[in-house]
C-alpha cells in the first residue's frame, strides 16, 4: 500500500500545533504496519536544513493563475523512522519567510495564504506526474491540502498519474477552514465548469477549501470519535459546515490521535533533568523543583503546581480563565503557563504576574524543553478547551503522572475519565458545562484530592498506566486506507 501524506507542518521540521505532532509520528507507526508511506510538506525558511542530510530531487515550474513559480523538491529521512522519506517543496517567494502562517511583523495571517498553498498542492501533483513512485492514496490534512481530492477527480486528464488514485481527508480542526475570496479560484487551475458549481466550491460568496475536500474526498476522518459526532451536531462545532459533514456521515469516522512515547515518556525523556517512572517516582519531585527554579518561583512543597502548554486563545478555554482568574489564584496553587496567542491574554497574564508574582509564571513563547519540563514537574495540567478535536497534552500528562483537568469535549472526553474518589476509577478531572463556575469547582475538587496523598497515588497510578500509543491508531488508519483502496 503506497500512501503520500500531505501536510503543512511536520515535527521535527516545522511546528505550530498538533498537526505537526501527528505528521511526525503517524507515518512512523504506519511504516511498522507495512505501509509504504512518504510525507510531503512546504520547505519553510525556519527549517534547519543544515541539520539534515538532504537530496535534491527535482526542480520544475508551477502555474498559479497567470504567474509561474519555481518549485524545488528536497528530501531527507524522517528521524527515528526506518525509511520514511520527507519531501520539502521549496520556493523563496512563498516559503522563505520567518513565520509559517503569520507575518511576525504584523501578527496577522499572510494576505497570499491561498496562493501559497495552491502552489504547494499543484507542486505535489506535478512532482508525482514526473516521479516513478505513484501512491495508491493521498492522505490530506486540513485546509492547506484540501483541494487535492478535487484535483484527483477533476484533473486526471491533464495529469494521468491521478487516475485511480484515492484520497482520505483528515480534519484536525474545523475552526480553520481556509476561506478566501472566490477570485482565488482562477488561480487553482480548475476548469470554470467546476467552480461555477456553487454548491461545491462556494460558501457564502467565498471559496472554502475545507468544504471542497468534504465534497470530493473518498473518506473523511477526524482525530477523535467524539469530535467526529460533534462536528455534525451544531454550528458551535461545525462552524457552518456541519450540514456538509452530515451529508457524508457514512464516510466520516473518528480515529483518536496517539502519543509518540519515544519523545513523550518520563522514563527516557532527554529534555527533562530527572527521569522517572510509576515505580520509581522520586524524579518527579526533582523535576518539580527544577520547574519552579527555572520560572523563578518559590518552592512550596505542599502547594500543587498547575501547568498549561497552549495557544492563548478563546478556543483553549482562556475566556473562562479570564472570568475566574482572581478566584483561581486565591486558591492554594501555583500556575505555570507556556504559550503565545491573543494580545488580550498576554496583557491579562502580564498583570497577573505583577499582582501574584509568587503564584504565576508565564513563558510567552514556544519552548520545547520547557514544555517537557512543565509536563514532568507539574502536579496538574489544565485544558479547559471550548472544543478540542483531540488534544495531545492531556495524553502526555497522563504518562508523566500530571493529572489533567479538562472540559469534557472532543478528544478530551475520549481520553479523560472523571476520577471517582469512592470507586477510585478515573484518570483525571472533567467538567461538562462550559462555565467559569464549573471550571473553578473542578479545580477545587482536584486540589482536595491532591491533599489526600493515598487517594492521589491511586489517581496518579491510574493515569500513568494509560496507553495511547500510535500503534493502535495506526492500525485503524490502515483499515481506513484499505476500505478506500478496495
Amino acid at each position: 500500500m503506497k500512501v503520500l501524506f500531505a501536510t503543512a507542518e511536520v515535527t521535527p521540521f516545522s511546528k505550530i500545533g498538533g498537526l505537526a505532532d501527528v505528521a511526525g509520528a503517524l507515518p512512523k507507526a504506519l511504516e511498522h504496519h507495512g505501509v509504504d508511506i512518504r510525507v510531503i510538506t512546504p520547505g519553510y525558511k525556519s527549517i534547519a536544513f543544515k541539520d539534515y542530510s538532504l537530496k535534491d530531487v527535482a526542480t520544475f515550474s508551477v502555474p498559479v493563475g497567470a504567474r509561474t513559480y519555481e518549485a524545488n523538491i528536497l528530501s531527507t529521512r524522517l528521524p527515528e523512522s526506518e525509511n520514511v522519506e520527507v519531501f520539502f517543496v521549496r520556493n523563496e517567494e512563498f516559503f522563505d519567510r520567518e513565520g509559517i502562517y503569520v507575518d511576525e511583523n504584523t501578527g496577522e495571517g499572510y494576505s497570499d495564504e491561498a496562493e501559497r498553498f495552491i502552489f504547494f498542492m499543484r507542486a505535489i501533483i506535478q512532482w508525482l506526474q514526473g516521479d516513478s513512485w505513484k501512491p495508491d492514496l493521498l492522505h490530506c490534512n486540513d485546509h492547506h491540502t484540501a483541494l487535492l481530492p478535487a484535483y484527483i477527480k477533476e484533473m486526471a486528464d491533464e495529469f494521468p498519474v491521478l487516475r485511480g488514485m484515492k484520497s482520505v481527508y483528515t480534519i484536525h480542526n474545523m475552526g480553520y477552514q481556509g476561506t478566501h475570496d472566490k477570485q482565488v479560484l482562477q488561480k487553482t487551475g480548475f476548469p470554470k465548469s467546476v467552480y461555477t458549481d456553487n454548491e461545491t466550491f462556494e460558501d457564502n460568496g467565498d471559496v472554502n477549501f475545507m468544504k471542497v475536500a468534504l465534497k470530493y474526498a473518498d473518506k473523511i476522518n477526524t482525530v477523535s470519535p467524539t469530535y467526529a459526532r460533534e462536528i455534525m451536531s451544531s454550528e458551535e462545532f461545525g462552524f457552518g459546515l456541519q450540514g456538509v459533514v452530515k451529508e457524508r456521515a457514512d464516510d466520516v469516522s473518528g480515529i483518536l490521535n496517539g502519543v509518540d512515547y519515544s519523545e513523550w515518556s518520563p522514563e527516557h525523556d532527554d529534555l527533562i533533568p530527572y527521569n522517572y517512572s510509576a515505580k520509581v517516582i522520586s524524579g518527579k519531585a526533582k523535576n518539580r523543583d527544577e520547574l519552579l527554579r527555572k520560572n523563578r518561583m518559590m518552592a512550596e512543597k505542599t502547594t500543587p503546581i498547575i501547568g498549561m502548554v497552549s495557544r492563548l486563545v478563546d478556543q483553549k478555554g482562556f475566556d473562562l480563565i479570564d472570568e475566574a482568574l482572581d478566584e483561581i489564584l486565591a486558591l492554594e496553587l501555583q500556575l505555570i503557563i507556556l504559550g503565545t496567542g491573543e494580545k488580550k491574554y498576554h496583557y491579562l497574564f502580564a498583570e497577573a504576574i505583577e499582582d501574584y508574582p509568587e503564584k504565576v509564571a508565564v513563558n510567552f513563547a514556544y519552548n520545547n524543553p520547557m514544555a517537557h519540563l512543565i509536563e514532568a514537574g507539574s502536579d496538574l495540567f489544565l485544558m479547559p478547551s471550548k472544543y478540542e478535536p483531540c488534544g495531545l497534552n492531556q495524553m502526555y500528562s497522563l504518562r508523566y503522572g500530571t493529572i489533567p483537568i479538562v472540559h469534557a469535549t472532543g478528544g478530551l472526553a475520549d481520553t479523560i475519565d472523571d476520577f471517582n474518589s469512592e470507586t477510585k476509577v478515573g484518570n483525571g478531572f472533567s467538567f461538562s458545562e462550559y462555565t467559569s463556575e464549573a471550571l473553578v469547582e473542578t479545580i477545587k475538587r482536584a486540589l482536595r484530592t491532591y491533599k489526600n496523598k493515598a487517594l492521589w497515588k491511586f489517581l496518579r497510578d491510574n493515569a500513568m498506566r494509560c496507553d495511547f500509543s500510535w500503534d493502535v491508531s495506526a492500525g485503524k488508519y490502515v483499515e481506513l486506507y484499505q476500505s478506500v483502496i478496495e
